[in-house]
């Protein structure tokens, strides 16, 4: 019976070692299979002692690999599986591609049962990072969710766990800090920008209208009216030389609403630069 003639560790990895069978390099393995097996110099060894050894190898080289691609973040499922896939050796051999396919599938349902993936809790996470720090909606943690292979029950029942109050609190602040990076633009056009701008991260349309109602009456309005003055100032520095009076302040105040500024806003800054410039 053939028999282990000798055990080397290998020159660029010394977790692992090269066996060799009567003398021949026969295959290599890693630290944990030769302990499992408690393979050593002189053991007689079958064909079929061979196989499984090898097999076990491939599994455990695998389980390391998702073990190792998880502790970096939390990892859906799909993704351990897809990181996996690339580990494989290129084969047109139907057999040989089944084989790889089961053992992934053997790690993945390891590192499964040893905690190291759980979608649910995945899911969770996501949520939760996607709300408090990426500031992202409903909609884009769907997509983002069915993309990394979260099952349809699973990205429902996360959904299903975020509160109005909780994605509203998201929106206002992703708002608040969007309008303070806004130009000098009227109040409608600042609110056409910021309902896609909403929209783009993922807000359901009930929560652009309930956030555009909430700032309407108060950060864009302000913001308009700081705006329409600073407007305002460049036309009158632009007419100012050519009219006076009446003209002026009609030229100042077509100018505004043709840039989009309500009737009010429009007011207050004429009224502010007559202030500023009748005393």
């Amino acid at each position: 019976m053939a028999k282990i003639t000798t055990i080397e560790v290998q020159q660029n990895n010394k977790h692992r070692f090269n066996i060799f069978i009567d003398d021949q390099f026969a295959f290599g393995v890693s630290e944990q299979t030769l302990l499992f097996f408690t393979l050593h110099k002189g053991m007689e060894i079958t064909p079929q002692q061979q196989t499984k050894i090898l097999k076990y190898d491939h599994f455990q080289r695998l389980y390391s690999a998702g073990v190792n691609y998880i502790s970096y973040r939390m990892r859906s499922e799909k993704e351990v599986r897809d990181k996996l896939a690339k580990l494989l050796d290129v084969s047109e051999d139907e057999t040989v591609i089944n084989t790889q396919q089961k053992m992934i599938e053997l790690a993945i349902k390891q590192l499964k049962s040893d905690g190291y993936i759980n979608d649910t809790l995945y899911a969770q996470a996501f949520v939760e990072e996607s709300l408090n720090v990426s500031g992202k909606g409903e909609f884009h943690i769907r997509r983002k969710l069915k993309e990394k292979g979260i099952a349809q029950e699973i990205v429902a029942q996360v959904l299903n766990e975020i509160d109005d109050d909780t994605q509203n609190d998201t929106a206002l602040q992703v708002a608040t800090a969007f309008i303070k990076r806004q130009d000098v633009i009227s109040s409608n056009a600042l609110r056409q920008k910021l309902s896609n701008h909403l929209m783009q991260r993922g807000f359901s349309i009930q929560t652009v209208q309930t956030i555009l109602n909430q700032m309407d009456t108060s950060t864009i309005t302000k913001n308009e009216n700081k705006n329409a003055i600073t407007i305002a100032q460049k036309a009158y520095n632009t007419y100012h030389n050519r009219y006076s009076g009446y003209d002026l302040w009609s030229k100042i105040k077509t100018y505004l609403l043709q840039k989009g500024y309500s009737f009010d806003a429009i007011d207050r800054a004429i009224k502010k630069l007559k202030e500023d410039y009748d005393s």
